[in-house]
């Protein structure tokens, strides 16, 4: 063998590549009975940033013009978010994409005059959570990360 340093240092790699393995979903606990089920996204009001440019001779000013706007999804394709009963979280639909990385949730119930809903999400071996106030109302559920933006779910199952 003409460089034992070298294949020393390749099996080296290699042992380190193989005892890696992705991070384990935490265990939020069972779900809560109000949200667990498929929720379909019906609505959503979210800020809607739109920027133009004005040349007036030489100066250029830049003017943002951002509004909120109500967007409102049709049954098909279905834009779905799924809590299970253990505590994970699915979604589903181009819409969805926010709710991609998310696996685990829990409602937190620790303010006493209102809900939030906890995110996890688990990057570099590290999970943190976001959270989104949490309201309901008969067969729908809101979640408001802002106090002018909603999205609207309604229960499919």
């Amino acid at each position: 063998m003409k460089h034992p340093s070298t294949f020393l240092i390749f099996l080296l790699s290699l042992s380190g590549l193989l005892s890696c393995n992705s991070p384990e979903a935490i265990s939020t606990g069972p779900a809560d009975g109000r949200v667990a089920g498929t929720w379909r996204l019906v609505e959503r009001r979210f800020l809607k940033d739109s920027l133009y440019t004005v040349k007036i001779d030489t100066i250029v000013q830049t003017r943002d013009t951002s509004y909120l706007t109500v967007k409102r999804y049709a049954a098909t394709p279905a834009q779905t978010l799924t809590f299970a009963s253990d505590g994970t979280l699915s979604a589903s639909g181009s819409e969805m994409s926010y709710y991609f990385p998310m696996h685990s949730f829990r409602v937190d119930t620790s303010y006493p005059d209102s809900l939030f809903m906890n995110f996890y999400i688990t990057s570099n071996r590290a999970t943190t959570f976001s959270r989104q106030q949490l309201q309901f109302r008969n067969d729908t559920m809101l979640f408001v990360p802002s106090s002018d933006a909603y999205s609207k779910f309604l229960k499919v199952r």
